[in-house]
């Protein structure tokens, strides 16, 4: 198993920042009374269930090329459905700064799920070449 390169300094600084953005969420979340650690569970384990298995077979069976181009559509429908999801939860009157405290937490800890299995139990032609 190759050892671990370590990531490049923009990268470092990009999970740096997303982990302080998910601790600040933990701390608001652990302050708050009847936190939904439930909602944050599952939005953990979807994000692990969808995200790591969708990027190990698309790096299996898709070129760089064509991967790079579905990252960029799948970016701009993210960037494009975030002020409508805001809009409808505004409209709806859903709490949304509890809500994105949970989205950002179970993400992050959803990712992490995904990294640390991808290092550990996923075959290495399905992994990255980064971290």
């Amino acid at each position: 198993m190759p050892a671990l390169q370590a990531p490049s300094t923009g990268t470092a600084l990009g999970l740096l920042s997303i982990g302080l953005l998910a601790g600040m969420s933990g701390v608001r979340l652990v302050g708050t009374p009847d936190a939904p650690w439930v909602g944050v569970a599952l939005v953990a384990l979807v994000t692990g269930l969808l995200c790591g298995p969708v990027a190990w077979l698309a790096r299996d069976r898709l070129p760089a090329d064509r991967r790079g181009l579905l990252l960029a559509g799948f970016a701009g429908a993210v960037l494009l459905g975030f002020p409508l999801a805001l809009g409808a939860a505004l409209v709806l009157e859903v709490p949304v700064r509890l809500a994105g405290d949970v989205l950002i937490l179970g993400t992050f800890v959803g990712g992490v799920g995904v990294v640390l299995a991808e290092a550990t139990v996923v075959p290495a032609r399905l992994r990255s070449g980064g971290l």
